[in-house]
């Protein structure tokens, strides 16, 4: 092809036709230019089409990953509102001046109830090395970022609360109360009832300090269950933006 373009170069020149020999090389130019412009369009457009790709595949974990949490945080909710429930339970029995029964074991152990979210973040920490950037849709993006580096910093903080709270009664006052005191907890996703043996029931009954402590753990999951159903609607909100995305074409 090019022994070809030449060679009417060479023919124009031996025939004197420069003027249309100009003509011809302006539009040879032209023709290379287009060339090349075709040819950075077409590099643009696959390179466009693979970061496409990566996004979608990155997309389509970030799902997975909010699928999984959304269970977490479901759990989580349901032990934050055992714990509240039992508190107002035990609240109200001593206020009342309630009489002993054995079915108050099961609030004495679910009082000391905490929650610890257990996140997967394996695809968000992809997106932050990688810039935020690589997710395209702009309310996706923040929302993405929200979730991971917003509002899971506020529930991580109430967590410690609540579990320092209960934590520091265990150590401290519980003794006073409890011979034993083993709160209801989570194992391999099931719930385990705890242990419950007092020391001073009448303390229970009529000292301050415990009614405080019951009062300061209902508060404090309150808020805790809170900030987890809004982190939920976060996620269940990610994932319509998600579904939506991925049900365009490329």
């Amino acid at each position: 092809m090019i022994k070809f373009f030449r060679n009417i170069r060479e023919s124009m020149i031996n025939q004197g036709k420069t003027k249309k020999y100009l003509l011809y090389a302006i539009g040879e130019i032209i023709l290379v230019v287009i060339g090349i412009l075709i040819a950075l369009q077409i590099n643009n457009w696959n390179e466009k089409r693979k970061q496409t790709r990566y996004e979608r595949e990155l997309i389509v974990q970030l799902k997975k990953d909010l699928e999984f949490n959304i269970k977490d945080i479901r759990l989580n909710i349901e032990l934050q509102t055992l714990c509240i429930e039992s508190c107002d339970v035990l609240i109200d029995h001593i206020n009342n001046n309630g009489i002993y029964q054995d079915s108050l074991l099961l609030h004495f152990a679910q009082s000391g109830l905490w929650t610890k979210a257990i996140l997967n973040a394996g695809a968000y920490s992809t997106v932050k090395s990688r810039g935020l950037d690589v997710i395209s849709e702009p309310k996706l993006r923040e929302l993405i970022f929200n979730i991971y580096e917003g509002d899971l910093v506020w529930i991580k903080q109430m967590e410690n609360i609540v579990i320092e709270q209960i934590e520091d009664f265990r150590t401290e006052k519980g003794a006073l109360y409890f011979k034993k005191w083993e709160p209801t907890e989570l194992e391999n996703g099931k719930l385990v009832s705890g242990e419950v043996r007092f020391e001073d029931y009448e303390l229970i009954m009529k000292d301050n300090y415990y009614q405080y402590f019951l009062q300061g753990v209902k508060t404090n999951s309150e808020i805790l269950k809170s900030l987890a159903t809004k982190y939920l609607q976060d996620h269940q909100d990610a994932i319509q933006l998600i579904n939506n995305y991925l049900s365009t074409d490329d």
